[in-house]
């Protein structure tokens, strides 16, 4: 996937990622930024978090973005993609 769009740029380091193999970052529509790596970070706020979705079992996710009827797409290192939203989780 590709979304191409004007955003606002920023510098930041991400711990426990020097051989990181970076998927994509992407910012969300709350101003968080979400970074798809070796794992997932949620970056919030400047605070950084690991963060898994349960639907994607053990998917890697390598691309997060967010639609804007608010789902949140994201494609896998393998398997497929996935898309999350209030109705549910659909595997594509």
């Amino acid at each position: 996937m590709v979304r191409l769009s004007r955003t606002p740029v920023q510098v930041l380091s991400l711990p426990q990622t020097a051989d990181s193999n970076f998927g994509t970052v992407s910012l969300d529509a709350d101003g968080s930024l979400w970074a798809a790596s070796n794992q997932l970070v949620h970056v919030r706020d400047g605070y950084f978090a690991p963060h898994r979705f349960a639907a994607l079992g053990e998917a890697r996710a390598r691309n997060l973005l967010r639609a804007r009827d608010g789902s949140l797409w994201i494609g896998t290192d393998g398997s497929e993609l996935f898309s999350i939203s209030a109705q549910g989780t659909a595997h594509y």
